[in-house]
This record gives C-alpha cells, sequence and structure tokens, in this order.
C-alpha cells in the first residue's frame, strides 16, 4: 500500500478527503495526522499496544468506569 501526504489549505483538504471516503472502503484507508504533544503520542502508542493485546474495555464497561 502506497501513503500520500497532504499539506494543503483547509478548503482544498476537506475536498480530497470527501473524494478520498467515496472510494471503497477495502482498497483505502484515511489516517488523518494531528499534531499534539511528546507525552499524549506515547500514551496514544501505549494504548494501541493495549489494543493489540487485547486489553480492552466494554462500551458497557466504560461507561461505567466514567461516574457519569
Amino acid at each position: 500500500m502506497k501513503s500520500l501526504y497532504l499539506n494543503v489549505e483547509d478548503n482544498v483538504y476537506r475536498k480530497v478527503i470527501d473524494f478520498l471516503k467515496s472510494m471503497p472502503k477495502n482498497k483505502i484507508k484515511i489516517v488523518e495526522e494531528i499534531s499534539c504533544s511528546e507525552q499524549l503520542t506515547e500514551e496514544l502508542l501505549m494504548r494501541k499496544e493495549e489494543v493489540n493485546r487485547g486489553e480492552v474495555l466494554s462500551h458497557e464497561e466504560f461507561w461505567d468506569g466514567t461516574g457519569v
């Protein structure tokens, strides 16, 4: 699979993303890069590793744990 990096104005970016979303889901994957702190990047990597190991909560378990 090949990757594409866009560095364009917001209005052009949105048009490109809308076009790409019209492609078949099994042929394209859209990953949006978001600038964030190094600490957040490390936390996201740790969370990804937890998910890969199968350490996930069900929807109900998550919301029960929030106290909302």
